[in-house]
């Protein structure tokens, strides 16, 4: 009895340390982004909201390392490929466009691990982008937060699918008297290879 029950306990934590080794580590991938995005432009006792849609995609690379025999622990950064369009509408006569250019990010992002084929994560990020408004010349910097949920599952050894969603909102800047405020949402599909 006392030898069947010490074999059980045996296999339960070695089937939990079998989880190490399949999400930690090295690993990069690349996303395919639909992103919403809103701007609120306010000034001189008006105020507008403009939203648009677009699509581009994400580099990203991260670290992970196992916390507890099912938590993962991963810290990285994603630069994003092609421009976001934050926002077009007109008011008084004036035409009004963001453009977010070279968006980049850095995360932590910790997971819990079901089984060795599938993990659920949360992300917290520092988010920044140059902002381009149509007919005004130069950028401002936009800083943000950004929160994100989602899933990995496992294709093979080093192959995941991974989906998730993520929110950020970004600070005020000014430009000519217009403060500008942007925030999106994005919904995210990616491949991302686990180096071994």
């Amino acid at each position: 009895m006392k030898k069947s029950i010490a074999a059980a306990v045996l296999g339960l934590c070695l089937a939990q340390a079998a989880f190490a080794g399949e999400f930690d580590g090295v690993s990069a991938g690349i996303s395919l982004n639909a992103v919403g995005a809103e701007t609120t432009a306010s000034g001189g006792g008006d105020s507008l909201t403009l939203g648009q849609t677009s699509y581009n995609g994400s580099l990203f690379a991260q670290y992970g390392v196992m916390s507890s025999d099912s938590a993962l622990v991963s810290f990285g950064a994603s630069y994003d490929i092609g421009n976001t369009n934050s926002g077009e509408g007109s008011a008084g006569g004036s035409s009004f466009r963001v453009v977010g250019e070279n968006h980049y990010s850095i995360y932590f992002e910790p997971g819990v691990l079901v089984n060795k084929h599938l993990m659920f994560y949360g992300r917290v990020g520092y988010h920044s982008f140059d902002g381009r408004i149509l007919g005004l010349s130069g950028t401002r910097s936009f800083d943000g937060a950004g929160l994100a949920f989602g899933m990995r599952t496992k294709i093979n050894r080093e192959v995941s699918l991974q989906t998730e969603v993520e929110g950020v909102s970004y600070s005020s800047e000014t430009y000519a008297g217009t403060t500008y405020k942007p925030k999106t949402v994005a919904g995210k599909v990616a491949l991302v290879y686990q180096f071994k």
